[in-house]
């Protein structure tokens, strides 16, 4: 009964967080301002996204610690990872740092603190319909570190029009949810908090802002991370086909700043979810991109192979980049 308590207490906490910090808007708070090109909202928008998760993340952290009896020595390091990604974007929003800075910050972060506690660093690779097992050995931490870093920039590479990182991050809490044998009280949680903040960041009362990009990557980074090392639940191939889109989006938006002769990190309007907006509504955007994203998943679940799913997603993705491109010309 105290854990529904909680939530009740959590969820009312949130929603008053938001309303005041909606309506002081001298308190340390910074607006996203409209510049008609790429951000055509018609109001400066408060970047509270991210200070909400983050004082979510801090209060439930702290209950686990007390009713769960989490140790203390991981309940530390998980607050210090988000503090200091949290930190991290939001200096981004205010000054907009350099993504070389950014890079070298989160590389120096993360090998610093990943070590202090092995759960959070990936020692082998196993696959659900592959048989092969990959020892990283030595190589474990710098290939845990990429993973971080992959998963920061995939996320906010996806935060480009209001619901669709949050929606993301939804669906993956909710696999976890189901499939996982991570804390279910935990996941419910952050649930409800995502959810407000969702219904929030669509009515224009909020942006996630790089705070609230940095913040979640970090958080889920963690998820995965310690349910692959300790429940085996999710298996590496499993894991990709629940990121692909974003992650193939990101990659080939990557590829194709590169080969204009661009910063790789350039903001742009050529992500996935931009393509969709010039031919389809916000709403119908975020349905197409949300079911383009649980497809690949989806399709593994009723017997596929991980590698077929992938082939098959990799060419519906294909064709709707080339049909929605063409289309926008």
């Amino acid at each position: 009964m105290s854990l529904i308590y909680f939530n009740i207490i959590t969820l009312f906490i949130s929603i008053l967080i938001i309303e005041f910090l909606k309506k002081n808007k001298n308190f340390l708070i910074i607006y996203d301002y409209p510049d008609n090109i790429r951000k055509i909202h018609k109001r400066p928008i408060p970047l509270i996204g991210g200070p909400i998760i983050f004082i979510h993340q801090f209060i439930l952290l702290g209950f686990m610690l007390l009713s769960f009896n989490y140790k203390l020595k991981l309940v530390i390091i998980l607050f210090l990872l988000f503090f200091i990604f949290f930190l991290i974007g939001f200096l981004d929003d205010k000054n907009s740092i350099s993504p070389l800075k950014k890079t070298i910050l989160i590389f120096s972060i993360l090998f610093i603190v990943l070590p202090i506690d092995q759960n959070l660093v990936v020692k082998n690779l196993e696959f659900k319909d592959i048989e092969i097992n990959i020892l990283l050995n030595q190589g474990s931490i710098f290939f845990t570190i990429f993973c971080f870093y992959f998963f920061f920039n995939l996320l906010n590479f996806s935060d480009g029009i209001n619901g669709l990182t949050v929606l993301i991050s939804i669906f993956w809490v909710i696999i976890f949810i189901i499939f996982s044998k991570f804390n279910f009280f935990y996941l419910i949680s952050f649930l409800i908090c995502l959810f407000i903040v969702l219904v929030y960041n669509l009515k224009n009362d909020l942006f996630l802002g790089n705070s609230g990009s940095a913040l979640l990557s970090v958080i889920l980074s963690c998820l995965f991370i310690s349910e692959y090392n300790n429940n085996k639940t999710l298996l590496c191939d499993e894991i990709f086909l629940l990121m692909f889109v974003p992650a193939i989006d990101a990659g080939r938006v990557s590829i194709e700043r590169a080969m204009r002769g661009q910063s790789p990190f350039k903001a742009d309007n050529i992500h996935l979810h931009h393509l969709l907006l010039n031919k389809l509504s916000h709403i119908y955007t975020l349905i197409v991109y949300i079911a383009l994203t649980i497809l690949p998943f989806i399709i593994s679940c009723f017997g596929l192979k991980t590698y077929y799913a992938f082939f098959i997603s990799l060419a519906l993705y294909i064709l709707i980049i080339i049909y929605f491109k063409k289309n926008s010309l």
